[in-house]
């Protein structure tokens, strides 16, 4: 069962992130862009339903190059944002 909520998780927030991959440009805040509230909130639910011990060994290695993008992404995207302050 914490391996399907895990899983149930990770599908639900890469389809939020998905679709705010989609958001046209046009808007002039960020808030406009995107509910950053809600990208905290399923981010710390996310984090927060993680169980490594219910992973094998390759799921969590996988788990971790994915995770790994987003981060990445994330961090593209702050520096954007710095580039405005």
């Amino acid at each position: 069962m914490v391996l399907l909520h895990f899983s149930w998780s990770l599908v639900a927030s890469e389809r939020l992130f998905a679709s705010l991959a989609d958001v046209t440009m046009t808007a002039t805040t960020a808030e406009q862009l995107v509910d950053l509230d809600l990208v905290e909130l399923v981010s710390g639910l996310w984090c927060g339903s993680l169980d490594p011990s219910v992973l094998s060994g390759a799921d969590a290695a996988r788990g971790a190059e994915r995770l790994a993008v987003v981060i990445r992404r994330f961090e593209a995207a702050q520096l954007r944002f710095h580039t405005k302050v």
